[in-house]
């Protein structure tokens, strides 16, 4: 084979391999009250993009949307989901979803 035709293919290995879809983690959420009263614990299958996150529970899947920060080294990346809630990414296995309607928030852990 000559490079013209391994050069393309490689390429075309490089895209397919970048656009493989992530894998789902398993995370405990613990729910708390806006001023941090414990309400209790969930559960949820959380998929990363970096740049945007889903959460997977049995009754509901909540998209953040494109997360935004200013100074990700200063504020932590965040996006208002179409259901309202503030969506946060703080760690590559920490997210918040935040309820204001409900006054509560769920911060994940994830495996």
């Amino acid at each position: 084979m000559s490079y013209r035709t391994i050069a393309p293919f490689s390429l075309l290995l490089l895209i397919t391999a970048g656009c493989s879809s992530p894998q789902g983690m398993n995370c405990q959420g613990e729910v708390k009250t806006l001023p941090g009263h414990p309400i209790g614990m969930t559960s949820a299958v959380i998929i990363d993009n970096t740049v945007a996150f889903s959460v997977l529970m049995p009754k509901q899947h909540i998209e953040s949307g494109l997360l935004y920060s200013a100074d990700s080294s200063r504020y932590v990346p965040s996006a208002v989901t179409k259901e309202g809630y503030l969506a946060q990414r703080l760690s590559g296995n920490r997210f918040c979803i935040i309820n204001p309607e409900k006054n509560e928030y769920t911060i994940y852990h994830c495996q």
